[in-house]
């Protein structure tokens, strides 16, 4: 099937650079985590115990490759088979093939062994799922993933309906010859919406891909994505975990501190089967 290099996701090697920056802070941040809500690894004498990490929609593999480098075992599943290629082959030129595994399957649909002390899911990737019954099935599914001690950390954005206006986002990164821009606009659900569109935030992506150096002008490239996000506002997302059969343990931001979770804002759930 021909890859459609306009879409978002459709270049690895382009996401992975526009998504560099922070990824290592975030893996240390998951780490630390680990440590003090896996009681297996709590309990442990030895901080430099290797944790077996799994990641959800991992894309590129960069999370994991990170985690690599930090002497942690990862295993990423995504259902882009040009996702994990990448994330395959830079593992091997990073040195850390034998660190870093993946599974091609669906979100809401997967089968992974050996077990896992903790399980992430960052920057809203679990809002692709776009309905209750998939969420549902991804949770059961991460259930039988983790250790019976293991947690699950999902990074979400709560929506807080009627209150939020279109917003605009840029990032810069630089890597490996290139430098990437991303523009994207976030539309939330409008408050005469029904049906399904009550819960759709549409984002719209402009990435611009310049390669670094003299004479490289012309080879620019522009790329547009556009694509929905289900929306949760704060009683929508704990009725889901509740149903799920969930408990949420601890709240904190993208840095780590512990927080309690206001409409709108983005959050880190560590959640527990």
């Amino acid at each position: 099937m021909a890859v459609d290099r306009e879409h978002l996701y459709a270049d690895p090697h382009v996401y992975d650079v526009l998504h560099d920056e922070g990824t290592l802070a975030d893996a240390k941040l998951f780490v630390r985590l680990a440590r003090r809500f896996v009681s297996r690894l709590a309990l442990a004498k030895s901080a430099s115990m290797p944790i077996r990490f799994f990641e959800p929609a991992c894309g590129s593999g960069r999370y994991l490759h990170a985690l690599a480098k930090l002497g942690h075992i990862g295993i990423g599943l995504d259902s882009s088979m040009q996702m994990l290629a990448y994330a395959r082959l830079r593992a091997r030129q990073l040195g850390l093939g034998g660190l870093v595994k993946t599974v091609h399957a669906p979100m809401e649909k997967f089968m992974v062994k050996p077990r896992v002390d903790l399980a992430f899911n960052p920057i809203n990737s679990i809002r692709h799922l776009g309905t209750d019954r998939a969420m549902l099935a991804h949770l059961a599914c991460v259930r039988r993933t983790l250790r019976p001690d293991g947690v699950y950390v999902i990074g979400l954005s709560l929506a807080a309906y009627g209150l939020e206006s279109p917003s605009e986002d840029v990032w810069v990164s630089r890597r490996d010859g290139l430098r990437v821009t991303q523009v994207v606009q976030f539309e939330p659900p409008s408050p005469s919406a029904k049906g399904p569109s009550k819960r759709r935030e549409r984002v719209i992506s402009h990435l611009t891909i310049e390669p670094i150096g003299a004479g490289k002008q012309r080879d620019v490239q522009h790329r547009d994505s556009r694509y929905w996000l289900r929306t949760f506002n704060r009683a929508e997302w704990e009725g889901i975990v509740a149903k799920a059969g969930w408990r949420i343990e601890h709240v904190c931001s993208n840095t780590g501190v512990a927080c309690e979770a206001r409409e709108p804002g983005y959050y880190l759930f560590v959640l527990r089967p």
